[in-house]
């Protein structure tokens, strides 16, 4: 081939452009091996990664079978052996890890029954401990309620289990407390379940208005019901609501204080009954003294003075009433002999 001739040049040129490209193979592996030997233990795996991907790139090159190509097949191999290592590691520790959540969060869900069984068992003690106490109180008022009543503690729990079927607010130890009372006036057993359903009826209508606490409310109409013998008419419990609805009349017609017309009424209670007043007209004449201002005590007083002078200055009193001697004489003795009501009609002449 002539120096300078076409040909010649054409061929150079192909020359140049062939060494220019093994220079640049050349780089290529010259990258590739600082790379792989730049591999040690302290190496990422992206490291790792990234050398693998100029090995399989330079390996695409190069002519199957030659000693490049398996020196670098040799190398892409343990390079993945390597990184599939890894890839397990990295899958075994995240499975461990996951293990780990799941039994912590099967720990967190033990822990937390545990915590509420716990707190459960801790209710049941306090629960068992009040139920043992309010049971406990219950019996110290049942053997209360024995002792003033005469009543057996079978009795006493048979009242309550009838009382539980009673409309009311009022706790069971409150109205055991009502049979008590029952048995320090002295009722009968067979009325002393009566008693504390008429009793705690006028204690919630009353309360304010007799007394400060429930004993004196009760003990005050207990009271009067006895003085005036009205159980023996109507029973404890019937007895005890009617003089209950005749203060509620009397307060809702009139300015009367209930609580002065029960004191008027316990006053007078030693004179009235004897010469045949009855409870409802001691209560209707108590709410007229109280609505003309007179005090219980000077009224109360002047009351039995009166009806004691009846007896003792006849004549008089008879002639301040218009009548004659002999009328008065009947009518304020019979009474005493025949039950009549007929003193009431003088009384209030």
């Amino acid at each position: 081939m002539t120096i300078g001739s076409q040909e010649y040049i054409s061929h150079t040129d192909k020359i140049q452009q062939l060494n220019q490209v093994i220079e640049h193979h050349k780089d290529n592996l010259k990258a590739v091996g600082v790379a792989w030997d730049s591999l040690s233990a302290n190496s990422s795996i992206t490291d790792y990664k990234s050398a693998l991907q100029r090995l399989e790139a330079e390996q695409d090159k190069m002519a199957v079978g030659s000693q490049n190509y398996i020196s670098h097949a040799k190398k892409i191999q343990s390079l993945n052996k390597t990184i599939a290592t890894h890839n397990a590691q990295l899958k075994q520790t995240t499975t461990g890890w996951e293990r780990l959540v799941q039994q912590t969060n099967k720990l967190q869900g033990m822990l937390q029954a545990v915590v509420v069984g716990a707190a459960a068992f801790v209710g049941m003690v306090a629960a068992g401990k009040k139920a043992i106490t309010m049971f406990a109180e219950f019996d110290d008022k049942a053997a209360n309620v024995a002792r003033t009543t005469g009543l057996t503690k079978q009795e006493i729990y048979a009242i309550s289990d009838s009382l539980k079927k009673v409309d009311t607010r009022t706790a069971q130890l409150d109205l055991m407390n009502l049979g008590v009372i029952a048995g320090k006036l002295g009722i009968a057993k067979e009325d002393v379940f009566g008693f504390i359903k008429a009793a705690d009826k006028l204690n919630v209508a009353f309360g304010g208005a007799l007394g400060a606490d429930t004993e004196e409310v009760v003990n005050q109409i207990g009271k009067l019901v006895s003085v005036f013998k009205i159980e023996e008419k109507f029973g404890i419990e019937t007895s005890m609501l009617k003089i209950g609805s005749a203060l509620t009349t009397l307060g809702n017609a009139s300015t009367a204080n209930e609580g002065y017309i029960v004191e008027f009424s316990k006053r007078v209670g030693g004179i009235a009954p004897i010469v045949g007043v009855s409870i409802q007209n001691v209560m209707g004449l108590a709410a007229t003294l109280d609505q003309l201002g007179q005090t219980s005590e000077v009224s109360s007083t002047v009351y039995s003075a009166m009806v004691t002078g009846m007896f003792k200055k006849t004549a008089e009193y008879a002639n301040i009433a218009g009548m004659k001697m002999s009328y008065p004489i009947h009518y304020i003795k019979s009474p005493i002999q025949n039950k009549s009501s007929h003193p009431t009609i003088f009384y209030y002449a």
